[in-house]
């Protein structure tokens, strides 16, 4: 148990969910205006592949969350509010949540960060 909140609050984790949070809201400011606006979040996708080699399934939970939030208040209309006035829009955070899931799940764990099995 020790061990996975070592791993959850260590150096790189926190640097990359840093970074994963300032990417998102860079993202989320420059291209609010645009048409690429509603493929921001699956953009984001991409990046959250490496998030789980990197640091683990739970860091990269954590960075998916952490992008909702930030999608939600600085992306889509009211802007500062975590409230989706859109469906279209809605729909699309609710895609975003499922398939960042998805891509946490179903990402292979590099061999050095597997837990040992018990052989019998």
């Amino acid at each position: 148990m020790l061990s996975r909140k070592r791993r959850l609050i260590s150096p790189t984790s926190l640097l990359v969910t840093m970074l994963c949070a300032v990417v998102a809201f860079g993202m989320s400011v420059l291209y609010r205006d645009y048409a690429v606006k509603a493929a921001v979040p699956l953009i984001f996708l991409i990046g959250l592949i490496p998030v789980v080699h990197l640091s683990g399934r739970m860091a990269s939970l954590v960075v998916a969350i952490i992008a909702g939030f930030i999608f939600a208040a600085c992306l889509f209309e009211p802007y500062g509010s975590l409230a989706i006035r859109g469906a279209a829009d809605r729909i699309e955070m609710l895609v975003f949540a499922v398939a960042a899931l998805g891509v946490i799940h179903f990402s292979p764990i590099p061999e050095g960060r597997r837990k040992p099995t018990a052989r019998t």
